[in-house]
């Protein structure tokens, strides 16, 4: 698969969680809650457009010819902040993303149901969709970073 066609493929999927997201939100405006099934549903969403967003990072940063792919997902946009293609803001909320993902992976069992109200209730998914769906620019002062970049 090319770049090109990975970056199409993660905004086409991207879209189609929000999409569920944005229906799980409607009723949980009219109702207060969500089932136990839609909270599921909603933390399934949430997990494949992050591990969508990680797979990003690490794509970017490949197709910018670094010299190290770090397998953490933290630490590749981690790079991408450090060499100017995520602000500071941007990283923030994005580990915050990460943060959540490793909860439901490796915190299943505790998995703090209000978080998952919340994400949905306030629609931060809709910031999570707004890095994956993005344009790509080209930037060569990024890439000679990232060529560059002292791991």
């Amino acid at each position: 698969m090319t770049f090109h066609n990975f970056l199409d493929r993660t905004k086409a999927v991207a879209i189609e969680e929000r999409t569920i997201l944005d229906t799980l939100y409607r009723y949980f405006k009219q109702n207060e809650t969500l089932d136990e099934m839609q909270t599921r549903a909603a933390v399934r969403s949430l997990q494949i457009m992050i591990e969508n967003l990680i797979g990003r990072c690490k794509k970017v940063l490949q197709h910018y010819n670094s010299p190290i792919i770090p397998p953490s997902g933290y630490d590749s946009a981690e790079i991408l902040k450090n060499v100017g293609f995520y602000e500071d803001e941007e990283f923030v909320q994005i580990r915050r993303f990460f943060g959540f993902r490793n909860a439901i992976v490796h915190d299943y069992m505790d998995l703090d149901r209000k978080v998952v109200l919340n994400i949905v209730g306030n629609q931060d998914y809709l910031l999570l969709e707004s890095f994956l769906v993005r344009p790509f620019q080209e930037n060569s002062v990024i890439r000679k970073r990232i060529e560059n970049y002292a791991f």
